[in-house]
């Protein structure tokens, strides 16, 4: 009788040990999974948050090439810390379409001063008007309204984020869910403000 006794409460034990050590094997499993949902939602929103710095300007003309400039440095950084060469699927491409049959990536460019100085655009445009005083290039039109004379003023200095041939607005991949590309289109014309005379 004893040592039935004894049997039971060995047996005893043992399946408690065994329920306890399940219960530990299943909270830490348990624990495991939220920090690794955690860390994938967090890592999902950083993502977000990086791609709304290009997204930001869809739908936007009057962008200026200063805020573009911005998006390169941030793509440059981008790509350097990751050591990405430009062929990589990775790599951020800032693109600006002139004149030229194809676009511009900025992210390759040694010299962005002729951008920000406007020689490059002279040279694409060379009826602009260089004054300085007004904000950028600009020339007046005159318009004809109820034999009043208006003057509108059209910056050049401007772009818009949009689509060419196949290039799209932006490109974010699907592999990476990080944005590829953005596109820029440089306005031959953008009104800024009319003014009465």
């Amino acid at each position: 009788m004893e040592n039935t006794t004894k049997a039971l409460m060995m047996a005893a034990g043992v399946l408690i040990g065994i329920i306890i050590l399940s219960l530990t094997v299943y909270l830490v499993n348990s624990i495991q999974g939220f920090s690794s949902n955690y860390n994938s939602s967090l890592e999902l929103q950083q993502l977000e948050q990086f791609n709304t710095n290009f997204t930001v300007f869809e739908g936007r003309n009057n962008i200026s090439f200063h805020e573009i400039m911005t998006l390169v440095n941030l793509a440059k950084e981008f790509n350097k810390t990751n050591n990405l060469d430009k062929n990589d699927s990775q790599y951020i491409h800032v693109y600006a379409k002139y004149k030229s049959s194809s676009p511009v990536d900025l992210t390759t460019e040694d010299n962005l001063d002729q951008y920000l100085d406007g020689s490059y655009i002279m040279s694409k445009y060379p009826n602009f008007e260089n004054t300085e005083n007004k904000g950028g290039y600009f020339r007046y039109k005159n318009i004809y309204n109820d034999e009043k004379v208006k003057t509108q003023i059209i910056y050049y200095n401007c772009y818009k984020c949009a689509g060419y041939n196949s290039y799209k607005n932006y490109y974010i991949n699907p592999n990476t869910g990080r944005i590829e590309y953005i596109t820029f289109i440089f306005q031959e014309e953008y009104t800024q403000n009319i003014i009465k005379i």
